[in-house]
């Protein structure tokens, strides 16, 4: 059973965005990864970006004979940190994880993007279930849960939400008008509306060689359904229709491309998105084991809009 962050999963894939493929990237990248005997692995990474700025990261992740899966100690030249490690068969079809990513700014502030998550996934053939508490996030500590689950009696048939709660635990402060009253201790400031706390719910159904996933997010009043289509060994299609109601009026938007692997070393993608009214174009060349170039461009489509086109290339080495 996949996760609930990986339902229509397939189409993103295809069409690039969260989780998608790295194709249609229209920065300029240099990409080297090795692997040690032991078998360590180390990537190294510079991104030159259309606005002209850099950034680049070392990674290395390895298996300790624990059983102790580092999946990602990283740093990047903007000061981050990234740390990810993993615990499989804690339990039956159970991993324990942590997660943890600071800056280099980040002492004692909170910060959108830290992290400092520890939390367990539990996955079947029937459910799959992902939570976590983070204590570095805005908020914290934030309170993460999401499962997927198949529907009894209806094959390829699945349902699952994902939820979050922003405790905001903090001290009764001096400030605080019902201090003066006697209040002490730890008060909580989360959510109390269920809508605030459950951020997504999603119904797919997956058949042969087609899924679709419908997703809602009801504090968001978005809805996105999801296609994906294996036409063929070579070819995939894949679709997006969002929807988002803003003062009682619907704004649509479509995304539509598909992807075709002309031979083993050569694939191109292409897709049309209604909402940005742009059109991207992608391939990836496996020059030989070892390299592989990727580039893209995207360009707009819409006659009022006279920006120029941006194109984009990676060069992967790696043994």
């Amino acid at each position: 059973m996949p996760f609930f962050k990986d339902l229509g999963g397939a189409s993103d894939k295809i069409l690039g965005g969260p989780g998608g493929h790295e194709a249609y990237k229209t920065d300029k990248s240099f990409v080297v990864k090795t692997k040690a005997c032991n078998g360590t692995k180390f990537t190294f990474d510079k991104t030159i970006n259309n606005d002209g700025s850099t950034k680049g990261s070392a990674k290395t992740e390895f298996k300790h004979s624990s059983g102790v899966n580092f999946k990602k100690i990283q740093i990047a030249t903007n000061g981050k940190v990234n740390f990810e490690a993993e615990l499989a068969e804690a339990a039956k079809n159970t991993k324990l994880y942590v997660k943890i990513a600071t800056l280099k700014d980040a002492v004692n502030t909170a910060k959108a993007s830290e992290c400092g998550a520890l939390g367990f996934k539990f996955d079947n053939k029937d459910v799959a279930v992902d939570a976590s508490v983070d204590i570095l996030a805005n908020d914290a500590p934030l309170i993460k849960a999401s499962f997927a689950a198949a529907v009894p009696g209806v094959v390829g048939l699945s349902v699952g939400a994902d939820a979050a709660y922003a405790t905001s635990l903090d001290v009764w402060g001096k400030k605080n008008p019902l201090a003066a009253a006697g209040k002490s201790g730890l008060q909580f400031h989360g959510p109390t509306n269920p809508i605030d706390i459950i951020k997504a719910v999603a119904v797919s159904y997956a058949g042969s060689d087609f899924d679709v996933t419908a997703v809602t997010a009801p504090a968001k009043k978005t809805l996105c359904l999801k296609y994906h289509q294996k036409l063929s060994d070579s070819t995939s299609v894949g679709a997006k229709v969002g929807v988002f109601a803003a003062d009682a009026k619907f704004q649509p938007s479509v995304t539509f491309g598909g992807s075709y692997a002309l031979d083993k070393d050569t694939t191109v993608f292409s897709k049309i998105d209604s909402g940005k009214s742009n059109v991207s174009l992608a391939f990836t060349q496996a020059l030989n084991s070892s390299v592989s170039l990727t580039c893209a461009t995207a360009f707009s489509a819409s006659p009022n809009n006279a920006s120029s086109p941006s194109f984009g290339a990676s060069l992967q080495f790696s043994n």
